[in-house]
This record gives structure tokens, sequence and C-alpha cells, in this order.
């Protein structure tokens, strides 16, 4: 309701998510941390600023500040549900970069969980695939490409799975039933 550019971002996120965990070999906890975290992820957007939701030019630095205080206002949503599963810590966690260089708190590398790596490349994917009220979506070979070759932004060996996923059947699958949506 808060952004239709939104619109079935989580539910792609998720399911490529959970396929890149199986694929991975991760452990269930992960995958069911993975899927339920994507569902999770974009509530912190519910109080940013629509205005800023929208914008179709560059943010300031001052907007990008505030664009990235979503992922304080999902922390306060969430801190005090149970999941059962470190939720909090992916949703959290997901717009770290391995290189460092993310934010909230600049983890790099393995100290970022495992579900939250997963999420913070296929979060990326996604919005690179969607149309944004900035620009329109960006094809899979150029999303992935994109991707592959931000040198350590990203865990590239997710990256790599992430390519293996969505060259699939199934990648194929959810790619195609996201456009019908």
């Amino acid at each position: 309701l808060t952004d239709p550019y939104l619109a079935g971002h989580s539910r792609l996120m998720g399911a490529l998510g959970v396929e890149v965990a199986k694929a991975l070999n991760a452990a269930d906890i992960d995958v069911a941390t993975v899927e339920t975290a994507a569902n999770l992820s974009q509530v912190g957007k519910l109080f940013v600023d629509r205005d800023l939701l929208f914008k179709t030019g560059s943010l300031t630095a001052e907007e990008k500040k505030e664009m990235e205080a979503h992922v304080d206002h999902a922390a306060k949503v969430l801190k005090d549900i149970d999941f059962g599963l470190p939720v909090f810590d992916a949703v959290c966690q997901m717009n770290e970069t391995f290189d460092g260089q993310g934010y909230p708190q600049g983890l790099q590398g393995e100290d970022i969980s495992l579900p939250a790596r997963i999420l913070g490349v296929v979060n990326s994917f996604c919005a690179m695939v969607e149309p944004r009220a900035y620009r329109g979506a960006r094809s899979v070979n150029e999303s992935l490409h994109i991707l592959g070759s931000s040198g350590s932004a990203y865990d590239q060996k997710i990256v790599a799975v992430l390519k293996e996923v969505v060259g699939s059947a199934i990648g194929e699958k959810l790619l195609a039933q996201q456009r019908q949506d």
C-alpha cells in the first residue's frame, strides 16, 4: 500500500532466496529464516516518507540517510517478536555489504549472517529487475552482471548461485510469475 513498486518484491525475494539457500545446502533454519525475513524485509519502509519513496531523481545525502533509516524502523517493529528463527538479525543485516560499506553497522564478510547475505543479494537483484519511480526494470542478464561485477560488495558465491537459480526452470518460472502479477 505504501509503495506500489514493492508489490510482489518480498514474495519474489522469498522465493528466490529460498531456492538460493537450498542450492547452497544451507541448514533448514537458514532456509526458513530467509523465507520469513524476506516477507518482513520491507516493513521499515512503511515509516519512510512517501515522497522520498517515489522520488524520481537522485537522493541527497540527507535523503539517503532518511531512506536508510528503514532498517531502524524495521528493528523497532520486529525487536520484540519471537519468531523462533534469527529473522530480526537477517532483516537488520541484509543491507550490510560483504565489503563492509553497507548499513546500518558496517558489518562485513561472514560477520553478516548467511540468511542476511542471501537476502542482500536477492533484494538487490529483485530491485533491479523490477521498475522503480526513477527508472524502468533492468534485464535479468544486466542485473546479474551488475551483481557479479560489484567487486566485493556482495558475496560472490551467493551471486553465482543466484545466477544458477535464475537460469533454472524454477527460477524462470518465478520470474515469469512476477511479471504477470
